[in-house]
């Protein structure tokens, strides 16, 4: 026999009588609930949506305004579990990076990385020309810059990447060696100055980049040992200092801890490394710090790729973070007795060359990012000059990385 008390007629009439006159659903429950308290709110909003009355406009226009809070919060929850899943992918791509990485790494020699080669060092030579120094850097290897985004100023890809780096070489080589007198080296240096590859720290390059980051870090690898075996059968030996960018590193945000190991960049300087493990003629400096000095004659370079400075705005532009870097990190040497006398970056792609400080220009050349940031526009070009052993910097020969228009010269290799 069913338990439930049956309702009475003034019971219902005075229902009616509070959805009616209610603004809520649940004033109109709690209101009858005053006369009534035995009858549950389940039991009262049960009864009246069986009976098929209507509530008051108020009521009505609330439970559509529920409703489409409702539907907002959908739309929003559906955002944060799309959010949460992209998060969730570019964490399963550090995971699956790391993985292949270790892989990659697996039965890698150890190869002589912290050497400073004794002919860097003053020589008292008589019509010695020097020793020049080629600084490679953003090169933003397999990034693909769109022509018809930067009003055609540029454009880039793996394959004009691979004709401009090969060019940066073999004009750097032809100015040293064509355009003196009988000139005399005691050898080169080749510096790497980071953001080498394009990256994956922002999803734009992650989708865009020509190719997977772990298949460019192999093809460039290949690029620039050719290049550098070109600069040994030129020069004699080769000095390759090295520091890692931003744009190589494994995780989306920088870090402090773990910076050099933790990026693509110091896989390819080590990978090098190997490569020329048998060669004497090679040496390496590949340090675990984000900076690295090292001295031709009696110049002192410290080299850092230039990230750790910010701002640029004003009439002085980019100089005012730069000197401001420049000042505190030279503090930061005195103190513990290795002041250098020249400060080598790149990362601004911007060509300058002071008396104290030299910025690199880019393989890149104009992005869409500095296009709608409206930055100065710059042909690609890479620093180039020569350290005499007693006079310091005597020539600034800045190398542009396209071939001159109608050029054909031979590739430095096939690719």
């Amino acid at each position: 026999m069913s338990t439930k008390k049956r309702w009475s007629t003034e019971e219902w009439k005075y229902c009616l009588k509070c959805f009616s006159e209610c603004e809520t659903i649940d004033d109109a429950i709690e209101r009858f609930q005053i006369y009534y308290p035995d009858r549950t709110a389940e039991a009262i909003q049960s009864k009246f949506n069986k009976s098929g009355a209507s509530t008051s406009d108020a009521i009505q226009d609330g439970i559509k305004s529920k409703i489409r809070n409702e539907k907002i919060t959908s739309a929003k929850l559906k955002l944060d579990v799309e959010s949460m899943r992209r998060e969730l992918d570019l964490m399963k791509l550090e995971v699956i990076t790391s993985d292949a990485i270790k892989e990659f790494l697996h039965g890698l020699k150890d190869a002589e990385i912290n050497t400073r080669p004794e002919w860097l060092q003053t020589q008292d030579k008589l019509g010695m020309t020097g020793i020049p120094v080629l600084f490679l850097s953003d090169i933003h290897f397999d990034e693909v810059v769109n022509p018809a985004e930067v009003e055609g100023v540029n454009e880039y890809n793996r394959e004009i990447a691979v004709r401009r780096i090969q060019n940066t070489f073999r004009t750097a080589i032809s100015l040293c060696q064509n355009y003196f007198h009988e000139p005399k080296y005691d050898g080169v240096v080749c510096a790497l100055g980071g953001d080498l590859l394009s990256g994956n720290i922002h999803e734009e390059l992650a989708e865009s980049n020509e190719y997977p980051i772990l298949q460019s870090a192999v093809d460039l690898t290949e690029l620039l040992c050719q290049g550098i075996t070109a600069l040994a059968d030129s020069f004699g030996k080769v000095f390759v200092p090295g520091v890692v960018g931003n744009h190589g590193r494994l995780h989306k945000k920088p870090r402090a801890k773990g910076r050099i190991r933790n990026n693509f960049e110091w896989l390819i300087y080590h990978n090098i490394a190997r490569h020329f493990a048998n060669d004497p003629r090679i040496t390496f400096c590949i340090p675990d710090s984000a900076d690295l000095t090292f001295t031709v004659y009696n110049k002192t370079f410290l080299l850092t790729h230039g990230d750790q400075f910010r701002g640029g705005s004003g009439i002085s532009g980019i100089f005012s973070p730069l000197f401001i870097g420049h000042a505190r990190k030279q503090k930061r040497q005195q103190a513990v007795k290795k002041p250098f006398d020249i400060m080598m970056m790149g990362h601004w792609h911007q060509y300058i060359h002071t008396v104290t400080l030299i910025v690199n220009g880019s393989i890149k050349g104009m992005d869409e990012y500095a296009y709608i940031s409206n930055f100065g526009y710059e042909r690609p070009q890479q620093a180039l000059f020569i350290v005499h052993p007693t006079l310091g910097i005597t020539y600034r020969m800045p190398v542009q990385c396209d071939p001159l228009a109608g050029e054909a010269p031979k590739p430095l290799i096939v690719w």
